[in-house]
């Protein structure tokens, strides 16, 4: 959340035209899914007391409607088009100017590491083998 909140006080302090309804609404996107994902993380830390990164945990298998309302709010947080987030990145790279080139890389890298970072903590979480031995799960050799 801080890299979306970082983005933005950077663009729209080097540009004199960004009001403070884009900033809403770029940000009202984001919010909401951070709010909602994290609400879904805590749900799955209250389970079971797990969710380190370090190995997969699958807990997709226990909640399925969890897993999903997480995933579209992972798809919400970066931006996709059915989200004021997308329409916020979109009046983003409009107001970075044509001269502004390392800017722009820096952006669309940190939009990139974000993505990268968001889809690896749902990967991570959600899907792979679940560590209880009472779900069915594939052999290596299949």
């Amino acid at each position: 959340m801080f890299s979306h909140l970082f983005l933005t006080l950077s663009i729209a302090y080097l540009n004199e035209n960004f009001g403070h309804n884009h900033i809403a609404l770029y940000l009202s996107g984001t919010i909401i899914s951070a709010v909602v994902g994290y609400f879904c993380l805590r749900r799955m830390y209250a389970m079971d007391g797990d969710i380190q990164l370090n190995r997969f945990h699958g807990y997709v298998y226990e909640k399925p409607i969890t897993g999903f309302i997480f995933l579209l709010a992972c798809f919400a947080f970066l931006g996709l088009p059915f989200t004021p987030t997308f329409i916020g990145i979109d009046i983003l790279f409009s107001h970075i100017h044509k001269h502004e080139e390392i800017i722009i890389v820096l952006t669309g890298l940190s939009f990139l590491v974000i993505e990268i970072a968001v889809l690896r903590i749902y990967a991570r979480v959600f899907l792979g083998q679940h560590k209880k031995a009472n779900h069915a799960m594939a052999y290596r050799s299949s």
